[in-house]
């Protein structure tokens, strides 16, 4: 079977979107979204080549609970996380331990 190559979508029962986003070779390419089951948005983010890149943003309760910038599936900036906006040496902590593969989503 070829690599999964195009427009990608799953649907909750209720008919809404769960997920779209892209694939180019069986890999992640481009904008991705998640969606709750009430049409607002869960997720967003960029890919390319399979890895996030670029602003990556989580929301829960209306509200943005994580917005970070990747760059070849690596953390190098986090802005918000779990809901507070980050000073600089707090963002520092933070991209070390996203890093080390212990960090939150």
């Amino acid at each position: 079977m070829p690599p999964k190559t195009g427009q990608y979508k799953t649907w909750y029962r209720n008919g809404q979107i769960r997920e779209e986003g892209e694939y180019k070779n069986g890999l992640s390419n481009g904008l991705f979204i998640e969606y709750y089951e009430d049409g607002k948005i869960r997720a967003i983010g960029h890919y390319l080549n399979g890895k996030k890149e670029g602003e990556h943003i989580v929301n829960i309760n209306d509200k943005i609970y994580s917005k970070k910038n990747y760059s070849k599936d690596k953390v190098i900036g986090i802005a918000i996380l779990n809901g507070n906006v980050l000073d600089k040496d707090q963002e520092k902590t933070a991209i070390d331990v996203e890093n080390a593969g212990i960090g939150s989503p």
